[in-house]
């Protein structure tokens, strides 16, 4: 069974991949370390892993019901399901792949730069709007 879904964790690798690919994207050096980049990457890595196979029952049984998951990963995984029909507001490459590809980051492309920064400012609102609707932030 999964824990909590918007653990400290989660939020602390959003904010520091946030922060660490907009000062690369300002030529500026980053305040982070590789190992921590490297851990906050792989922590969405895998939790993007372990939401797809749910949110992939959602989309092929619109009302399922999630069984065996807490109640807060189930609010959290309709809302993301939700949002990620939601195309208006929520334009990043990750609602509409529901993965975050890390690799090209390397290279010095600023346009994956950009859209990897427009992917985590998304989801870093889609996890404070999840916050305001008072789900559980710790474990």
């Amino acid at each position: 069974m999964m824990r909590s879904p918007l653990n400290i964790s989660l939020i602390n690798s959003v904010n520091t991949l946030l922060l660490h690919y907009k000062l690369l994207d300002n030529d500026l050096e980053s305040e982070f370390g590789s190992d921590e980049v490297e851990f906050a990457q792989q922590s969405l890595s895998d939790f993007f892993e372990n939401i797809h196979p749910y949110l992939d029952e959602i989309n092929k049984q619109h009302q399922t019901s999630l069984k065996g998951l807490q109640p807060e990963w189930r609010k959290f995984i309709r809302s993301f399901a939700q949002a990620k029909r939601n195309r208006m507001k929520y334009k990043s490459t990750l609602f509409r792949k529901i993965r975050i590809d890390f690799s090209e980051t390397q290279t010095n492309n600023k346009e994956a730069l950009s859209n990897l920064i427009s992917s985590l400012n998304e989801l870093r609102l889609f996890i404070d709007e999840e916050q305001l609707n008072k789900v559980n932030l710790f474990y």
